[in-house]
């Protein structure tokens, strides 16, 4: 009955130590990646204008939508501010369709509020200025330009058509899998912790159990941490398209910040399992 006891105890242990180590990982991502607060606290920190300039330049052969061409004339800079004060808004309707909430993916930016702001133009000016070309002629002739160009900027600029609809729909699966497997694997987790108590029987053995198996799942997280730039480039390898352009040069630095994030959940799980330990040892201490 013993060895079938520890025989059992092992298997528990062992599913634990994948499910803690996955449920780890599904953490961090859910906590960076799939929050709207920390992408959007991210996209606050990066120069979108030379993102946004990057793009233009790779669909160079007619696939930029009009209205990015028209605002890329005013100089990308221009719009910066309503991108970063609207992200979180735009990203909510994003995430909305990849984690299935809505059927049709809608990124869409309201300008009105941006046309009708005084400072538009004035950076749109000194955008135009700096070109090369544009910048010889006089202030006073450029004014009116901008003023015009202003002028024809939709009250909506439709964002969708710089995404590929392979890629999302793609994305779309893999979320909803994600979050799919992210259930399951806590609700292992727990039927394990329970399994190994109902085994064994006894707190200073089940304690010894479960916090040997969280450190080996946290110490083990810290694997992945160690290979954060080979993992980022061989996601980022995966996107083709005018997207890319956008994706590509944003996705190096946010997956650097979000691997900032992914850190707590190994160090969580090792101390998780070093408190089951000393506690075990506190308590054999306790009843001799």
């Amino acid at each position: 009955m013993s060895t079938l006891k520890w025989f059992l105890v092992t298997i528990f242990c062992l599913l634990l130590f994948v499910g803690s180590a996955v449920a780890g990982v599904f953490v961090a991502v859910d906590r960076s990646l799939g929050s709207t607060d920390f992408v959007s606290g991210f996209i606050q920190q990066q120069n979108l204008g030379a993102v946004a300039a990057t793009a233009q330049k790779s669909a160079a052969e007619g696939q930029t939508p009009s209205q990015l061409a028209l605002i890329g004339k005013l100089g990308f800079a221009v719009l910066e501010p309503e991108v970063k004060r609207q992200a979180k808004s735009m990203l909510d309707g994003v995430y909305a369709y990849l984690k299935g909430k809505n059927n049709e993916m809608k990124l869409v930016m309201d300008l009105r509020n941006f046309k009708q702001d005084p400072e538009v133009l004035k950076t749109a000016v000194d955008g135009m200025m700096r070109n090369e070309t544009v910048g010889r002629l006089p202030r006073v002739m450029i004014e009116p330009a901008a003023k015009l160009l202003l002028q024809k900027v939709p009250n909506e600029l439709n964002l969708t058509a710089l995404t590929n609809a392979a890629d999302l729909t793609r994305a779309r699966k893999l979320v909803g899998e994600f979050y799919a497997t992210y259930r399951n694997v806590l609700g292992l987790c727990a039927a394990m912790v329970v399994f190994i108590a109902l085994t064994l029987r006894n707190l200073r053995q089940t304690l010894i159990a479960l916090g040997i198996t969280l450190l080996l799942a946290g110490l083990t997280l810290l694997i992945p941490w160690f290979m954060a730039e080979s993992i980022t480039q061989s996601i980022l390898a995966q996107f083709n398209g005018v997207g890319a352009a956008v994706i590509k040069p944003l996705g190096s630095g946010l997956f650097k910040t979000a691997f900032a994030v992914y850190i707590f959940s190994p160090i969580a799980l090792s101390l998780a399992g070093i408190t089951g330990i000393l506690a075990a040892i506190t308590f054999t201490r306790s009843e001799s």
